[in-house]
């Protein structure tokens, strides 16, 4: 399942009052400077971005609001945004910047979607702390590690984890519906590999000052290790085969009491039905899924 642009019909729109000395443009980011009732209607305080930190944040809507003037602003969801300069790249971080009304690149607040008008300088983005985002590699693949002075990277598919139950990890998508890659970088000087954790592969990310997503330390990366062995008795002990992924079969070997693998190797799990064979999707494909049809052993790949 993938997450949706949202409309901006369906946001919650919240009334506020310009409290600054200019007029806030059209999709102009704003610093919430608190709140005001006027005749039992609460509205937002909104003034111009400035350096006072632990700030609140709010988006204009389609229209100019007049120094003292009401209007509606939004505070969730994907917006159209001003941006002063450069080409947003989706995946990137923007934010308000000090002074001015429009989103400035190396400051953090904002995930950019996509361009929507490159002339007039208006950008798709959301909230980067509306929500816990997470990485997943390509299929099968990692992120190298750092190799003396130059950080390991690699292009990884964002997913945000739902604010609501139950908080499922939801795929981000860009301004055009395809699934929203970023790069992300790895500056320890040991791989994030399918091995850290070897079940589901998702990474810990979080933005540098410029916008740049960076891997959290994969784990203890020390190669002293103890192993213990314990040889089983099926006589007087309850076991089970070893665990494995996919289709795996083993066998109990009387004379060395151990299990043994018998079939070459653990094939990816795949589902019948009829004759079309459907391997399990990938969260990250790197190909374009394909599908095979007519021979019942035939499978269908989905990402290499």
């Amino acid at each position: 399942m993938s997450t949706p642009l949202t409309s901006i019909k369906a946001l919650p729109k919240i009334p506020f009052e310009n409290v600054h000395s200019e007029a806030v443009p059209a999709f102009g980011v704003m610093r919430v400077s608190g709140s005001l009732v006027e005749d039992g209607v609460a509205f937002l305080a909104c003034t111009r971005p400035d350096a006072t930190r632990g700030t609140e944040y709010a988006i204009n809507g389609p229209s100019r609001v007049e120094p003292g003037d009401k209007g509606i602003c939004y505070r969730a969801g994907d917006l159209r945004i001003l941006y002063d300069t450069g080409t947003p790249a989706a995946g990137e971080g923007w934010g308000p910047k000090p002074g001015q009304w429009s989103l400035s690149q190396g400051y953090p607040g904002f995930t950019v979607l996509g361009v929507v008008n490159s002339e007039n300088r208006i950008l798709l983005g959301s909230f980067a702390f509306d929500a816990t985002l997470v990485a997943v590699p390509a299929c099968g693949q990692g992120i190298p590690a750092r190799a003396g002075d130059t950080p390991g990277s690699a292009e990884c598919c964002l997913f945000q984890v739902e604010q609501d139950d139950p908080h499922a990890l939801t795929p981000l998508m860009d301004s055009d519906g395809n699934p929203l890659r970023v790069t992300v970088y790895n500056i320890y000087d040991v791989e994030i590999s399918p091995a850290d954790p070897p079940d589901e592969f998702y990474i810990n990310i979080h933005p540098d000052p410029a916008g740049q997503w960076l891997a959290e330390f994969p784990g203890d990366t020390s190669t002293a290790t103890t192993t213990t062995t314990t040889t089983p008795d099926p006589d007087t002990t309850t076991t089970a085969p070893p665990a494995c992924g996919g289709n795996c079969k083993w066998v109990w070997s009387t004379g060395g009491n151990v299990w043994n693998l018998d079939s070459g190797s653990c094939a990816t799990t795949t589902t019948t039905t009829g004759t079309t064979t459907t391997a399990e999707p990938c969260r990250c494909p790197t190909t374009a899924a394909t599908t095979t049809t007519g021979d019942p052993t035939s499978t269908t790949t989905t990402g290499t």
